[in-house]
């Protein structure tokens, strides 16, 4: 619990002064500085503000919004939002909120003279000119029924048929697309048709109604230029006419009453009605070319159901010819100075001019018999149920100077707090309260009371209250202390704001802040209100605060309040009104913060600055009081409010223009926008500008527009108020295009329909193109490849073949110099006489011969032949030389010699080198031959070993015996290995190594041949 005594005893009246308006400073300010004339400043401050008189909000729309004329003789809405517009030599105009497009004759309109209207959703557009009838279908002007050429007056439908008021005929336009006419009895001029039930048109003498075949003379009067036939069950089996003089009432053949006027009086009488319409709050709204606009609300009380609005109260269409309630519940007129819209039926100011005494209002009350009293400089003001107003100054008792607070207790007493003390109302004047009943001579800012009808009273020296005899101070300790308003919550806690800006909480015992006190004069409050254990307080520069429990939420203009100066707040049920300097506005708490409607200078009220605590609800309408007057807007529930608009795309140009055709690029064009759906365009094609709209809200002008092109950025582009959205060089692709708004007069926040189009690559960068230029390479490439492969394939075949020839060449040159070896041991065994040696050798020549024949055609041979060839031949220099030598084959039991193969005569030479260079100087000795598989089956390994003289000794005694023998056999034998490698590839290789004995002398050779092995079936012989 907090003590504040001491504090608040020091808090002295001119000091912090923000939450009070500047009239309200000077008077405290006055009051301690000694200063009396103050009164007097005042009073030439105010003198010098106009009144303005009662205002409603209308906009006015003409040729800066591109309505072509300013005569409108009607007014439709299409499925969509647009405003359809009839003018008198200028077309017919759709009008989106903001701007217009127009159709004339050039589109097929019969004649720029539009007279009539209706929009059908299952028909379209029906428009009547002075030169004949139409249907539009939101592209295109069509007229499938020839109907005649004549001027339509007016015109209606019913169920499918369509009814044309031609003058002195009525045409009707049957369903299966003949015509009828009828005509009134003597030729009378047809002026209007309505049809419900029944039939009924009116003409130049009265009302007529359609019986059985026959014209009924149903009402007597003159030139009924509006009849509507309410479809209320309310108005069951009555209608209403405009006629020249009055609107009538018909309640059955022959009765007719007057709805506006007394009856006698002209001047409440409202003649030449071209219109009238029913809104959606169930009020009658007549429009009048003389004396133009007037609404009757039969739930008001006799005496004020019935508000003429003309140019005073802001009408800038005083000739009214036509009216229409559009979706969104607004009024929309039409007459001879253009087209204007009442945004706000029930939102409307009193001035002076209405009866108000002073214009400046700080003190507000609505008691419980529906009267308004208003408090000023000047006196008080008060406006009954019926309207009219009485004013009250110092000669009915009301004290001199500002009233600051007007408050009734629940017994029906009327006290109005001053600056002069407190008053009040007792029969028709008011009694002063002073010091002679306890009551120091202070200023008395406000007023609350207690449940057992106590007031408590709020004044530059404290708190008093006062029990209906004496007045006595709640805490003495206060007594020099200014509060500026106080009251009494649910459970009678007693809370109080001090001038500083505290707020103070009195369970009857202790003061405490329900706020830390530095927050409190950081924050610099102007009022309060404590609403179900919620309080809520207005501050001056710090926007709007909210504490529930431990719980503190604020909102400010940086989240959409109107001003961060709230100086006037009431609040029922989290519903919140607030006043400041630019106008009032609804803050919503809903778990968090929401707007409803607010007003401001935007909607063309001008000045806005409301006044402290000066606010009250009634039973319909939130009443402010501003320096010009009582400001009033009507109260709506959640579900009662205006419904939420939405925007439209009304364009999309290429290149800052239309194209001629878009059939190039779509086969589907909307109708009543005239946006292409489905739309893809070519890639030179990707300047793009969006138009688009806001419909059905109070302002167009004051939305907030963001939109985004999606995929090029996912992120919202502020437009401000723009309504258009320009993409430049947009690349190929698929696009989908949003808008959305936030309507700051209503607090909702607006979208329109996704747009979706898509934007074509060049014929460059589209996948058909690529798999093209793909397979055109791939198809060079292969072709290349297949050429080159071919080329190779050409060369290798021809360095096959010459390899070949070379082999041929060797073996021709080898299979000679075995010839010549073996015909030189023929003819040795013929020089000894030893013809069956002879024989013999040539019998084992001859089978070699066959051999080496075979196997001369073919590249390789089987491993078995070349054993079966080196075995003839080792048997054969076995006999030339008389079994001077030995010989072993050896086979290695892992080799397969069938299904292996090798170069034919390959290892024959080596072995010849063996015997001649090796053993025969030796004299005799052995040649051993070792055939095995090495690589893992993949190498053959031929060992040829002899146990000769070796290969040094062998060449010293070639050079002793004087022969210079070069072996030929060996050198061809390594150029048969290199070229077989260089065939086939693997691993080939002539070794020859000298063996030694232990002593290091020479003991033979060994010649190791490696071969690449292969089955037999893998060579190529080809």
């Amino acid at each position: 619990m907090i003590n504040v005594y001491m504090r608040l005893q020091t808090a002295m009246p001119t000091m912090v002064l923000g939450n009070i308006a500047p009239a309200v400073k000077s008077r405290i300010l006055a009051l301690v500085k000694g200063y009396h004339n103050i009164f007097l400043f005042l009073l030439l401050f105010c003198s010098s503000l106009t009144g303005i008189g009662q205002q409603y909000f209308f906009q006015s729309y003409g040729q800066k919004e591109g309505i072509p004329v300013s005569t409108v003789n009607d007014i439709a809405e299409d499925e969509l939002g647009f405003m359809w517009v009839a003018t008198e030599g200028g077309g017919l105009a759709r009008f989106d909120g903001q701007n217009s497009v127009v159709y004339t004759t050039e589109n097929g309109l019969p004649s720029n003279y539009v007279t009539s209207l209706i929009f059908r959703h299952d028909k379209g557009l029906l428009v009547g000119t002075d030169k004949g009838f139409r249907f539009f279908n939101g592209q295109t002007f069509e007229d499938p029924f020839n109907v005649p050429s004549d001027r339509v007056f007016d015109m209606c439908t019913h169920g499918d048929s369509i009814l044309l008021v031609l003058r002195r005929s009525l045409v009707i336009v049957l369903p299966s697309g003949e015509l009828e006419t009828l005509e009134l009895p003597d030729n009378q001029e047809i002026m209007s048709v309505a049809c419900a039930k029944d039939l009924f048109v009116g003409a130049s003498d009265g009302l007529w109604k359609y019986e059985e075949g026959d014209w009924v003379k149903w009402w007597e009067g003159r030139n009924v230029r509006s009849i509507f036939i309410p479809e209320n069950e309310n108005y069951s089996g009555t209608i209403q006419v405009g006629a020249a003089d009055d609107v009538y009432l018909i309640l059955r053949k022959g009765v007719g009453v007057k709805n506006l006027s007394s009856g006698t009086l002209d001047t409440e009488a409202h003649p030449d009605v071209r219109d009238i319409v029913h809104d959606n709050y169930g009020r009658w709204w007549y429009g009048s070319y003389q004396r133009g606009l007037r609404r009757y609300d039969a739930s008001q009380q006799d005496g004020y159901r019935g508000v003429t609005i003309t140019e005073e109260q802001g009408l800038s269409t005083p000739k009214v010819r036509c009216l229409f309630v559009s979706s969104d519940g607004r009024i929309w007129i039409g007459g001879l100075s253009g087209l204007s819209r009442l945004v706000e039926p029930d939102l409307f100011r009193y001035t002076s001019e209405d009866g108000l005494g002073d214009e400046r209002v700080h003190a507000l009350c609505v008691t419980r018999n529906g009267d308004w009293w208003m408090g000023g400089l000047s006196g008080l003001s008060r406006k009954t149920i019926k309207g009219d107003f009485t004013t009250y100054d110092e000669s009915d008792g009301v004290p001199s100077g500002l009233i600051f607070d007007i408050t009734e207790t629940q017994d029906g007493d009327l006290w109005i707090a001053t600056e002069n003390g407190l008053a009040k109302k007792v029969g028709n004047r008011f009694v002063k309260y002073g010091s002679t009943g306890g009551l120091d001579n202070a200023f008395v800012f406000d007023i609350d009371a207690y449940a057992n009808g106590d007031l408590v009273i709020a004044t530059t020296q404290g708190i008093y209250r006062y029990n209906g005899i004496r007045f006595s101070q709640i805490d003495p300790n206060l007594q020099s202390t200014a509060i500026s308003h106080v009251q009494v919550d649910e459970d009678g806690q007693l809370w109080a704001l001090d001038i500083e800006g505290r707020i103070l909480v009195f369970d009857g015992q202790d003061w405490e802040y329900p706020i830390r006190e530095e927050i409190m004069l950081r924050i610099s409050t102007s009022t309060f209100q404590v609403e179900n254990g919620v309080l809520w307080l207005a501050t001056n520069g710090h926007g709007l605060w909210r504490l529930e429990g431990d719980r503190l939420d604020s909102i400010t203009t940086t989240r959409g309040l109107l001003s961060d100066n709230v100086w006037s707040l009431d609040v029922v049920d989290n519903d919140a009104w607030i006043g400041s300097e630019l106008g009032i506005q609804n803050v919503i708490w809903q778990g968090g913060w929401t707007f409803g409607t607010r007003v401001s200078e935007a909607r063309g009220f001008g000045s806005m600055e409301c006044n402290p605590h000066s606010v009250q609800r009634s039973d319909r309408s939130i009443i402010f009081g501003t320096n010009q007057g009582l400001l009033v807007a009507p109260l709506r529930s959640s579900h009662n409010r205006d419904a939420v608009g939405t925007i439209r795309l009304l364009r999309l140009d290429l290149y800052f223009q239309q194209p001629e055709d878009w059939g190039l690029w779509t086969d589907s064009i909307s109708p009543w926008t005239g946006m292409p759906q489905d739309l893809v365009l070519p890639y030179d094609q990707n300047y793009l500008r969006f138009a688009y709209s806001a419909m059905g809200v109070a302002d167009p002008n004051e939305l907030q527009y963001e939109y985004k092109l999606s995929p090029l950025s996912e992120d919202w582009v502020n437009a401000e108020h723009n309504t258009e959205a320009i993409f430049t060089s947009v690349s190929p692709g698929k696009y989908t295009f949003e808008v959305r708004a936030y309507d700051p007069l209503s607090g909702r926040t607006l979208a329109s329909d996704v747009y979706r189009f898509a934007i074509k690559p060049p014929f460059w960068k589209t996948w058909w193109f690529y798999v093209l230029v793909v397979a055109a390479v791939v198809g060079i490439v292969v072709t290349y490849v297949r050429v080159r492969l071919s080329r190779v394939r050409s060369m290798l075949a021809l360095e096959e073949e010459r390899n070949d020839l070379e082999r041929r060449a060797l073996r021709l040159q080898m299979n000679p110099h075995f010839v010549f070896n073996a015909l030189d041991a023929i003819s040795g065994f013929i020089f000894k006489n030893e013809p069956k040696e002879a024989v013999k050798y040539l019998n084992s020549f001859a089978k070699l011969m066959r051999l080496m024949l075979e196997s001369s055609r073919e590249h390789v041979i089987p491993v078995h032949t070349e054993i079966q060839l080196l075995e003839n031949y080792l048997s054969l220099e076995k006999l030339r030389f008389s079994g001077e030598f030995d010989s072993e084959i050896i086979i290695d039991e892992e080799l397969d010699t069938y299904g292996s193969s090798m170069p034919s005569m390959m290892v024959q030479p080596h072995i010849e080198n063996a015997i001649l260079h090796g053993l025969r100087p030796k004299g005799g000795g052995k040649v051993t031959v070792h055939f095995e598989q090495t690589d893992e089956g993949k190498g053959l390994r031929c060992v040829i070993e002899d146990n000769g003289v070796g290969r040094k000794r062998a060449a010293e005694i070639r050079e002793n015996s004087g022969r210079n023998h070069r072996s030929l056999a060996g050198e061809i034998s390594r150029r048969r290995v290199e070229l077989f490698e260089k065939t086939y590839g693997g691993r080939s290789a002539v070794i020859v190594q000298d063996l030694h004995d232990q002593n290091g002398n020479p003991s033979g050779t060994r010649v190791v041949l490696q071969l690449p092995l292969q089955n037999t079936d893998e060579w190529d012989d080809d």
